[in-house]
């Protein structure tokens, strides 16, 4: 047992141990990347309330490497759908993707093209 007035090796190593942790994690140690994948933006399914098939997207800005994979802040895609009685999609989507901080998106963008009603 330490006396009050005499450092304790083991307390202060404690303290300094629980202090490393403390600000690896503030300082970004974080285990994820910001941003998402290509194939995330692409997992996308559903554009103002209609069910889309995507073709593709592309990352907009610039990509931070993770790994094998590069993350991106903003995409822009494409994707199809059909209007309601249709067999076969009618209708091209064209929007961008804002990935927010939390891992939730925000569609920017979007622009219907083609189809019965839509110039």
């Amino acid at each position: 047992m330490c006396l009050p007035r005499v450092a304790c090796p083991s307390r202060s190593a404690a303290v300094t141990a629980v202090a490393a942790l403390l600000l690896s994690g503030c300082l970004g140690g974080r285990e994820e990347s910001e941003g998402w994948t290509v194939e995330q933006a692409e997992a996308v399914t559903e554009v103002r309330g209609l069910l889309v098939r995507v073709a593709g997207c592309r990352g907009l800005s610039r990509g931070e490497r993770d790994g094998e994979a590069l993350r991106y802040r903003r995409f822009a895609c494409s994707a199809g759908a059909r209007s309601s009685g249709d067999r076969f999609e009618t209708v091209a989507v064209l929007y961008e993707i804002v990935v927010r901080d939390d891992s939730t998106y925000k569609l920017e963008a979007v622009r219907f093209v083609g189809g019965p009603g839509i110039p």
